[in-house]
């Protein structure tokens, strides 16, 4: 008979694989890709649905990560909406929008899962990744025949064009997601590496790391560097293998640096441009950061709360385009209109400060830097092989958290479904095989 583990992994997989592949459907029309989009919604709504099944069952909850600030952010939240006059069945939905992967991490974490799932989940990941790669090869060669087979022959919005070279996409639907999936596969070839040194896995980590220059996406880029950083000093055992994994690390990333220099200096221009314009004419700036200077402005207006979920910068307040955006003057901005808003769902942070206030974000904030860091120091308590696949859950989720700075990657999907969900079954085999013997 199947248990409750093994169908919610599978379930997950499954999920994981699909809404990787929902780029797919674009082809066949908006409504089928975005009904296929939200199979990663339900994923964590039956993996909820199973939780409580054992707890009917008599089993205990697992604590992964802290509660009781999460509790305090949503409360803060609706809150805010209640006496900002926004609240709404838009303001239920959002809170389940911004704080999905986190309920995703508590769901996933209360399941006692094998070292065979954790090697499937690995190992489908790395598969997909060498697909994606050899369909970005043919999008190189034949740009306009795989852009009319693949993505209904529109260029995305985000895609970042030189010359007559695109930022490659592959079969996802964003170029942010395609970049974002192969610093997923780099770090799980780096840390798989670290573990047994087959040549495979560096070879694998190279082919990826290119592909990711060629998408041209800085934050992908500086966020990996920042990861495997810090990733390698948890693992390192000691002083001597640290320094010699460092040297290595900083050689691979000087000599990709050095072969690619022509596209890192075009990244570097690129980002000058769009945000190091001096002068205070807005036209000139960025979305990305008018959204940002006017969370600010609404966080102190309606200090110590904020507006409240769905209202600024969220999904729903994108569905239900927000009076905010005029309110703050944003609504005449190309990317930001009612009938255009592509840019208003572009940015964490921003969100989180006007929907919530100061203090709730705060709150946020030190608590995601706080778990991270509980996270990191796991690394060194875990003497077996599982060390390297805890890590590369951690190097994951804080990957996520680097780039959340400058987009909303804490709450975009798949990409916050597929790490918190990896995350929370490693912080479940931590606590059954770990956790519990050190604490007897």
């Amino acid at each position: 008979m199947l248990n409750l583990t093994t169908f919610n992994f599978r379930f997950f997989l499954i999920a994981s694989i699909v809404s990787l592949l929902s780029g797919l459907t674009v082809s066949f029309g908006e409504s089928i890709s975005s009904y296929v989009s939200l199979i990663d919604k339900v994923a964590i709504l039956f993996a909820g649905f199973l939780v409580v099944l054992r707890f009917f069952n008599h089993q205990r909850f697992i604590p992964t990560f802290p509660v009781l600030p999460l509790v305090f952010c949503v409360l803060v939240g609706l809150v805010s909406s209640v006496f900002s006059g926004y609240f709404s069945t838009a303001t239920v939905i959002q809170v389940f929008l911004t704080f999905q992967g986190f309920l995703f991490l508590y769901f996933a974490s209360q399941f006692n899962y094998k070292t065979a799932h954790f090697e499937s989940f690995i190992n489908a990941l790395l598969v997909l990744g060498v697909i994606s790669c050899l369909l970005a090869i043919i999008e190189i060669l034949i740009p306009s025949t795989f852009i009319n087979v693949f993505h209904a022959g529109k260029i995305h919005d985000e895609a970042v064009i030189r010359g007559s070279f695109k930022s490659l996409q592959s079969f996802f639907s964003h170029p942010g997601q395609f970049s974002w999936f192969l610093t997923t596969c780099i770090i799980c070839c780096f840390c798989l590496y670290f573990k047994n040194k087959r040549l495979l896995y560096l070879i694998l980590g190279i082919v990826f790391t290119i592909f990711l220059l060629l998408t041209l996406r800085r934050k992908s880029i500086i966020a990996l560097v920042a990861t495997l950083v810090t990733i390698q000093f948890f693992l390192s055992s000691g002083k001597k293998s640290s320094i010699k994994s460092y040297m290595y690390l900083f050689l691979l990333i000087f000599g990709i640096g050095f072969v690619f220099n022509d596209q890192l200096a075009f990244l570097y221009e690129d980002a000058i441009s769009k945000y190091g314009s001096e002068g205070s004419i807005l036209t000139n700036k960025a979305p990305r950061v008018l959204i940002s200077e006017a969370s600010i402005k609404i966080a102190e207006d309606y200090f110590p709360l904020g507006t409240g979920f769905g209202t600024f910068g969220s999904w729903m307040s994108r569905v239900n385009y927000s009076d905010l955006y005029h309110i703050y003057g944003l609504s005449d901005y190309w990317g930001m209109t009612p009938d255009d808003n592509r840019f208003l769902t572009d940015t964490y942070w921003p969100m989180i400060i006007a929907e919530m206030g100061y203090i709730a974000a705060f709150v946020l904030f030190i608590s995601i830097i706080g778990f991270s860091y509980s996270c990191l120091i796991k690394i060194k308590h875990i003497n077996s092989d599982f060390r390297f696949v805890f890590a590369i859950a951690v190097a994951l989720f804080i990957e996520l958290v680097v780039e959340s700075f400058s987009s909303p990657a804490l709450s975009r999907s798949p990409q916050v479904f597929i790490v918190m969900g990896f995350l929370g079954m490693c912080l479940s085999y931590y606590q059954h095989n770990y956790f519990c013997k050190n604490a007897k």
